[in-house]
């Protein structure tokens, strides 16, 4: 786990100097579910906010269709259940349709998240026989995801993105749960940095 935390935090270092750079900011909701679950398949009450923000470079400039990969963080409360603090990285790809501003990008990503429990937890202490409050510091665990969705290019070249991210979380309840689906639906947009 933690070998997999720094190959994918020394991949995001490493980032061409020269690239096309921006900078993405989106809010979100965030479920439980897997896909084609809650309403029309897709969506998830109640809704559980987010914000993210994410710096993107593009590997390969001179095609149509460029590879890009993100650095992100992220930020989700699931009422009742816990705060995740999100740190990962995406690698994806940006279809565009002829000259027409329109596209659909996708995306794979994997990384951490720090889940912080909304409510006090306790735990049954055997020699007193008493529950102990547990400490609120969280607990630490990977995701890995995928997402995909359209996504407009206004003239000045900011990019307005809907994604639709299916992920698992791991692991949850190891007893019970060890793969936690969620699913997010992100609204936002990409911002050029000057060159």
């Amino acid at each position: 786990m933690r070998t997999l935390l720094i190959a994918l935090l020394c991949l995001g270092v490493s980032a061409p100097l020269l690239a096309q750079r921006h900078l993405e900011f989106s809010l979100y909701t965030n479920a439980t579910l897997l896909p084609g679950g809650g309403e029309l398949g897709v969506f998830g009450w109640p809704i559980h906010p987010g914000l993210a923000g994410a710096y993107r470079w593009t590997w390969h400039t001179d095609s149509q269709h460029p590879w890009f990969q993100t650095a992100r963080l992220s930020y989700h409360y699931h009422r009742y259940v816990q705060h995740s603090i999100v740190l990962m990285t995406e690698l994806g790809r940006d279809w565009t349709f002829g000259q027409s501003p329109w596209g659909i990008q996708a995306r794979l990503g994997a990384g951490y998240l720090h889940a912080i429990p909304a409510t006090a937890t306790f735990s049954l202490n055997e020699s007193t026989g008493q529950y102990e409050r547990k400490h609120p510091f969280g607990r630490p665990q990977w995701i890995a995801g995928l997402s995909l969705g359209p996504r407009y290019r206004l003239a000045n070249g900011i990019d307005l993105l809907v994604l639709y991210q299916f992920y698992l979380e791991g692991v949850f309840v190891n007893e019970y749960v060890p793969l936690l689906p969620n699913m997010a639906w992100h609204l936002g947009a990409s911002i050029p940095l000057a060159q």
